[in-house]
């Protein structure tokens, strides 16, 4: 069963986590086209922050970016260190080989968490209207499943918007997991031998947990 999250999330100053964030538009247009037609600027939404490194991908081009002290844009383009990017979150630029862009924020915002979609290394947040127009804006409980998700900030909040929206109870084991347990309905007999063919003829219900980590781990108890 897929269950998908789209919930308003608070944006607080109160909680024990405010991670300080900037919304913004990352404008990227290629250096080179098919064919000497007019280059088209292509334009993505990111969450900026000093709490994280974010990622966004232009084709050949793939940024990775912070904020640093006074609101300079910091990371890599490409995995080369600051080259080139400069500015701040007013008024950001990066130039790659194949790609040249602007960076341009709204002011910081406090939230009390962020998922991290883990494939694309990308932080994102479930509140509908700041993420509106953002690739990544929802939380579901296949990824869940698959240990795709983890977060950052306050796991009481995570908690609460993650079980009301996924339809399922999570457990606080500690401020850096969640253990989330619902009854899946897993194929356990099948005819076909390809993807193509494929066809399930059995299902049974199993109980099944899967834990959300913070994104930076869990802390060693020998430290």
């Amino acid at each position: 069963m897929r269950f998908i999250l789209a919930l308003a999330v608070t944006l607080t100053s109160i909680s024990a986590w405010a991670l300080p964030v900037y919304n913004c538009d990352v404008i990227a247009t290629a250096k080179r086209t098919l064919w000497g037609q007019p280059a088209t600027a292509w334009t993505k939404k990111l969450l900026l922050s000093p709490a994280f490194t974010n990622r966004v991908e232009f084709q050949e081009t793939t940024l990775d970016l912070r904020v640093d002290a006074g609101g300079v844009i910091a990371g890599s383009v490409n995995d080369q260190p600051n080259f080139i990017l400069r500015g701040d979150v007013m008024s950001g630029a990066f130039e790659s080989a194949h790609h040249t862009g602007t960076i341009t924020c709204d002011h910081e915002i406090q939230l009390g968490f962020v998922l991290q979609f883990k494939p694309w290394k990308q932080y994102f947040t479930i509140d509908p209207i700041l993420s509106a127009g953002h690739i990544q804006r929802t939380a579901e409980l296949s990824s869940v499943d698959y240990g795709l998700l983890c977060f950052l900030g306050d796991v009481k909040e995570v908690n609460n918007n993650l079980s009301l929206g996924f339809g399922v109870v999570g457990k606080i084991v500690n401020d850096y997991r969640i253990d989330f347990t619902w009854e899946a309905e897993d194929c356990v007999r099948w005819t076909g031998s390809s993807p193509d063919d494929f066809m399930c003829v059995e299902y049974r219900r199993n109980k099944r947990t899967k834990s959300v980590l913070d994104c930076n781990g869990e802390p060693d108890p020998r430290s």
